[in-house]
Parts: structure tokens; sequence; C-alpha cells
């Protein structure tokens, strides 16, 4: 949502390795499918393992005391067990991800998430219309809003764009009242 969320996670990976931290980078296989790195509009990149179930995780945390995931967003709940055996087990997680769907509404995992976080940090963009504070995310199909009946994740790239909004510049045809 170009509010510096991945900047800030490769910024804190690259200072827990300047600490001698072993630090694994990881995103969901749905995550930006066309490349392989966690990638911040700012410039910074890192590789990035790639998931697909929560046990998974469970093997890269081997390879490192500390798992950084980018784009948590696009897990869902069912990784919740895994993340918490993770942490049961004394390891920490990073994360950065969007807390909101184009929609507006919270994603569960993300809720979760912040309800056990020792530290969490919102961010906001500068909405796209306005150049006011922007809260949301507006997903674009084909340029146009997408519909309150669109799927939460993507389903047409590369004709689905996202850009940040604000309260009043966010708009979501079908809504319901």
């Amino acid at each position: 949502m170009a509010s510096g969320k991945s900047a800030l996670l490769l910024n804190r990976v690259a200072y827990l390795r300047s600490l001698n931290k072993n630090v694994s980078v990881a995103m969901h296989a749905v995550s930006h499918r066309e490349r392989m790195h966690a990638v911040s509009r700012a410039g910074p990149q890192e590789y990035a393992l790639r998931f697909k179930g929560p046990s998974d995780l469970q093997h890269f945390i081997r390879n490192g005391e500390i798992l950084a995931i980018d784009e948590i967003q696009d897990l869902g709940m069912s990784f919740s067990a895994a993340i918490g055996q993770i942490l049961d087990r004394g390891f920490s997680i990073v994360a950065a991800g969007r807390d909101t769907d184009f929609r507006g509404e919270t994603f569960p995992l993300m809720e979760w998430l912040a309800l056990r976080a020792m530290e969490c940090v919102s961010l906001s963009a500068v909405c796209t219309t306005c150049f006011s504070p922007a809260l949301r995310s507006q997903r674009l199909i084909r340029g146009e809003p997408a519909h309150w009946d669109s799927p939460v994740h993507e389903q047409c790239l590369p004709f689905e764009t996202y850009e940040p909004r604000c309260l009043d510049h966010h708009q979501i045809p079908g809504k319901p009242r």
C-alpha cells in the first residue's frame, strides 16, 4: 500500500543481522507470484523463501532464530497454530502486512497477531487522489474500483492494482449499507 511496511521489515532484518542474529525471510506463495524477493518501493530487497502451507514455516525456522514474513496478510487463520508453535518454541517472528483488505475489513490473522505481538507499528500512506493520510487500499481491476463481491485475494493479475486512499476517496461498489 506504499506505506513503507516492507522497507521497515527489511530495515529490521538488516538491523538484526548486524547484531549477528540469524534471520530467514519468507513470503507466502500467493504473494507477488512474479518475484522471489521481498521488495520495497524505497529500494531494499531481500531473497524470500516461498511457502505454501503452515507446515512449511516449521522448516524455515530451523534455518534461523528469527523468521521475517512479508505480506503476512496473505496467510489465513490456518497459519495461526503454526505461528503459535514457533513462538512457543522461543523463536521470534517479525512480520509486515496490511491490517485491512480492500473492503476495509480486518484480516482475521492480522487481528490475531496484534493481540499476541510485543510491538505493532501502524503505518499510513498518502492518498493518490488528494494527498491526505490513506487508511485504505483501493483495489482496482482494469482501472475501476473492485466490487464488494470480489474475492479478497487477487484473481486477475496483471490487471489488478492497489492505490492508497483516504476514507473520502475509498470506493467499494456494491458495499452493503
